[in-house]
C-alpha cells in the first residue's frame, strides 16, 4: 500500500513542480526544479520508503522508539508536503499572472546587459567597492579566528576537526553579520559576477579578478571545515551556465556531476578520516549523508515533540523578538533541541551543531500540526514570489550572480523560522541597494 501511495505522490508532485517551475529539464535547471531534485526527491522521498519499513539501519533514525508511530506520521506529513509545496508555488503564479515556462525561458534567452554599458563607471565602482568590503570582512573573520583553519588541516583527528568546526563556526566571537553577509554571501556573488563579466567581455582583467575571487572564496567558505558551502558554490556554476547560455550541454552536466561526486569523496577522506568501506557504505559516508542523515532530523522531530519537549512556538525566532515582543527568553531552535535530546554527551562537550531538516519539521516543532498544514503552502508561495521577482529584473551580471547564488541554496532544509524572520537576507538586499546607490552617486572613471 505504501509503495502505491508513494508512486501516486511522486507522479503528482513531479507534475505540480513542472507546472510551478516551467521545466524539469536538467539541462535547463532552475532554482525551483533543483529544489525538487536535490532537496526533496533524493534526500527525503527516496529514503522515506526505506525508513518506513526500517530498512535504513541508520544510527540517528535508530534512536526512534520502534513502538511509536513517529515514522508513519512523518511519512504522511512528507507526502502532504511534496504535494502542497508546489501548490503554493502555482498559487503565486496565478495571483501574479505568470506563465513560468514562458517567463523563465524569456529571461534566459534575453541578452546580458551592464548597468548602462560594459565600461560604465557605475559598474566598475560598484564592483571595486564591493570587493574592498569583502576583503575587509574576510580579513576580519580570519583575524578573529586567529588563523586560516583549512591551511592547518593536515594531521588533525576527526574530533579535533569537529571541535574546531564548532568553535570557529557557532562559537565565532566576532560580529556574525560581517562574517555571514560580507564574507560568506557577498564573496561568492562577486565571484560569479566577475565570471559573467569575463564571459561576455573576454577581458583579461575580469579573468584575473575572477581567479582571485575564486581562490579567496574557497578559503573563506571552508573556514569552519563545512563541506556543503564549497560544494554548493561549485554546483552553482551549472546554473550560471544555464543563465548565460540557455542550457548546460549533457556532457558538461555529466562531467560536472562526476567532478562534484569526486570532490565530495575527497572532502570526506580529508575531513572525516573514514575508511574506503565506510565511504562506500549505504548508511555511511556520502550516501548515508545524502539519503539518511539529511532526513534523520525530519523523523526525529516527530518523535521528540511534544514527547520530550513542548512545542516551541515563536520563542526560537530571535533574542530581540523573544525578549521585546514575547517577554520570554529565546529558546534554541528545533535542530539544536534535537541534539540535546538524542546526542546529549556530544552536545554537552560542544562537539555538535544542529540537526537541520526539511522546513516542515521545524514548523511542526514550533506549532504542531497547524504548522504542518500551513507551512508548505506558505513556503511554496514565498519561494515562487522570490523566483518571480528575481527573474523580473533587468538581466545584468549582478542580478544573474544573485540568482545563481540562490539557485541551489534553498532554505527548505534550514528550517521554517528562516521563512518567517531572516534578517541576513534582508541585510543582503539592503547592502546591494546601498552599493548600487553609491555607484550611481559617485562616478569614478577607471
Amino acid at each position: 500500500m505504501i509503495i502505491i501511495i508513494s508512486v501516486i505522490a511522486f507522479y503528482l508532485s513531479f507534475r505540480l513542480f513542472k507546472v510551478a517551475a516551467g521545466t524539469m529539464d536538467l539541462t535547463k535547471i532552475n532554482m525551483i526544479s533543483s529544489m525538487y531534485y536535490a532537496n526533496i526527491l533524493i534526500p527525503y522521498f527516496l529514503s522515506s520508503i526505506f525508513i518506513y519499513y526500517n530498512l535504513d539501519n541508520h544510527y540517528l533514525i535508530n534512536k526512534i522508539d520502534d513502538n511509536s508511530n513517529s515514522l508513519k506520521i512523518a511519512y504522511y506529513v512528507l507526502i502532504y508536503t511534496i504535494i502542497a509545496l508546489p501548490l503554493g508555488m502555482i498559487l503565486a503564479n496565478i495571483i501574479f499572472k505568470v506563465n513560468p515556462k514562458v517567463f523563465y525561458l524569456e529571461f534566459i534567452n534575453r541578452p546580458i546587459t551592464f548597468l548602462n554599458s560594459p565600461k560604465d563607471a557605475h559598474h566598475k565602482f560598484f564592483l571595486n567597492l564591493s570587493v574592498l568590503v569583502c576583503f575587509i570582512a574576510i580579513a576580519y573573520v580570519f583575524l578573529t579566528i586567529g588563523s586560516i583553519p583549512f591551511l592547518n588541516i593536515s594531521g588533525m583527528t576527526t574530533n579535533e576537526l569537529l571541535f574546531i568546526r564548532k568553535e570557529v563556526g557557532r562559537g565565532f566571537t566576532g560580529i556574525d553579520l560581517i562574517k555571514d553577509l560580507f564574507a560568506l554571501i557577498l564573496t561568492p556573488i562577486l565571484t560569479y559576477t566577475f565570471y559573467i563579466n569575463y564571459k561576455i567581455s573576454n577581458n583579461k582583467k575580469q579573468l584575473i579578478m575572477f581567479i582571485i575571487m575564486f581562490m579567496t572564496c574557497v578559503l573563506t567558505l571552508t573556514y569552519n571545515f563545512a563541506k556543503a558551502p564549497l560544494i554548493i558554490f561549485l554546483i552553482n556554476f551549472l546554473f550560471l551556465k544555464v543563465l548565460i547560455d540557455g542550457q548546460v550541454p549533457k556532457k558538461i552536466f555529466i562531467f560536472g556531476g562526476l567532478f562534484i561526486c569526486g570532490l565530495i569523496i575527497v572532502n570526506y577522506l580529508l575531513l572525516t578520516k573514514l575508511s574506503i568501506d565506510q565511504l562506500t557504505g549505504f548508511t555511511n559516508g556520502p550516501m548515508g549523508r545524502v539519503f539518511f542523515t539529511q532526513s534523520a532530523g525530519f523523523y526525529l522531530t516527530f518523535d521528540a515533540f511534544p514527547k520530550y519537549h513542548d512545542f516551541i512556538g515563536l520563542e526560537s525566532m530571535s533574542d530581540f523578538f523573544s525578549s521585546n515582543i514575547l517577554g520570554t527568553e529565546k529558546l534554541a531552535r528545533s535542530g539544536e533541541q534535537l541534539q540535546s535530546i538524542y546526542n546529549k554527551s556530544a552536545y554537552k562537550a560542544g562537539l555538535t551543531g544542529t540537526i537541520n531538516s526539511l522546513f516542515v519539521a521545524e514548523a511542526y516543532a514550533n506549532f504542531g500540526f497547524f504548522g504542518v498544514l500551513f507551512a508548505p503552502i506558505y513556503v511554496g508561495f514565498l519561494t515562487q514570489f522570490f523566483f518571480i521577482k528575481l527573474f523580473s529584473q533587468k538581466k545584468t551580471p549582478i542580478i544573474i550572480a544573485i540568482i545563481t547564488f540562490f539557485s541551489f541554496r534553498s532554505l527548505i532544509n534550514g528550517g521554517f523560522n528562516d521563512y518567517l524572520y531572516n534578517p541576513l537576507y534582508v541585510s543582503l538586499i539592503t547592502v546591494i541597494a546601498i552599493l548600487l546607490f553609491l555607484s550611481k552617486k559617485f562616478r569614478f572613471n577607471s
